[in-house]
Order: structure tokens, then C-alpha cells, then sequence
């Protein structure tokens, strides 16, 4: 089940409409994604765009190292946990960056000394 933030606002004639956030952007789709595969960097929300980003070979190759190891050190899934607050940029699902309405400012100054 993925995991994103939901916002509902009252814009257009008054009905509610809801906005979903994400943390992440999958590198071969564009979508936006909480969970999914990793490798050198890459990001991927299933199966299906992983293979596209590094091969079938290439993940058959994880898949058998997780499942002779129990890990693969190159390959693996993962969820991301979110502090919404912190991050100054979020994801819509269509992939398209947008400004986070749930930063705080002064907290993120505070944890990381930026000014």
C-alpha cells in the first residue's frame, strides 16, 4: 500500500478537491512514489520500470543474490519514510515537482543550521 500525504481544499465552485503528495519520483515512469527499488542511485516505483532502468539480467541478478544472501547490497526495496515538514519539495503523482505546503521553515533552519 503506498504511503503519501492527502490534502483536501475547497477550490472550484466550492467541492472539495484532494491533492496527494509523494517523497519520491520514480526515474523511469516519472510517477510519484513513496516505496520501491533502489540501485546506485536510481529509483523505480515497480518491478516493471526497475527492469527498464537496469535490465532483466541485471535485476534477475539481484533477485538470485537477495534470495541466495537474504540481501542484496546493490538491489533492493524500500520505503521512505516521510517528515513532511522537512522537505522543501514534494511530488504530485504525474512526477511534477511542486513546493511543499507543509514546510516549515524555521523547523528545517533548526534541525539542519541554515540560514
Amino acid at each position: 500500500m503506498s504511503k503519501h500525504c492527502q490534502i483536501e481544499s475547497n477550490k472550484k465552485e466550492g467541492r472539495k478537491m484532494s491533492e496527494q503528495y509523494y517523497s519520491r519520483k520514480c526515474d523511469s515512469c516519472g510517477k510519484g512514489m513513496e516505496e520501491g527499488y533502489m540501485t546506485s542511485g536510481e529509483r523505480a516505483c515497480s518491478e516493471k520500470c526497475m527492469r527498464m532502468l537496469i535490465s532483466d539480467e541485471a535485476f534477475e541478478d539481484g533477485m538470485k543474490e537477495w534470495k541466495e544472501n537474504g540481501d542484496c547490497e546493490w538491489l533492493f526495496y524500500t520505503e521512505w519514510e516521510q517528515d513532511w515538514d522537512l522537505e522543501e519539495f514534494l511530488y504530485l503523482e504525474n512526477g511534477t515537482e511542486v513546493k511543499n505546503p507543509f514546510f516549515d521553515n524555521d523547523k528545517f533552519k533548526k534541525l539542519y543550521r541554515r540560514a
